[in-house]
């Protein structure tokens, strides 16, 4: 019975969500070409700085997708 409350209390959740890096990229000189991370979680809409201009960054629908279409977002 020791074990079994022990056990139970080492795998509780602490509530924290676990954040996935997710590949997107800018379309800046072509089509998915310079790639860059979110998180993709929150609201805002994931962009990021590329030669001192900012870029939204955008995921593709399926991996071998040619067009970057998919809007990803980061945390607030």
């Amino acid at each position: 019975m020791v074990v079994a409350i022990t056990s139970a209390f080492a795998f509780q959740n602490d509530g924290k969500a676990e954040t996935i890096s997710v590949i997107g990229w800018i379309d800046h000189p072509s089509p998915c070409t310079i790639q860059f991370s979110c998180d993709n979680t929150g609201t805002d809409v994931c962009t990021a700085m590329y030669l001192g201009v900012e870029y939204e960054v955008k995921g593709k629908v399926t991996p071998s997708s040619n067009t970057c279409t998919r809007v990803l977002t980061r945390a607030n």
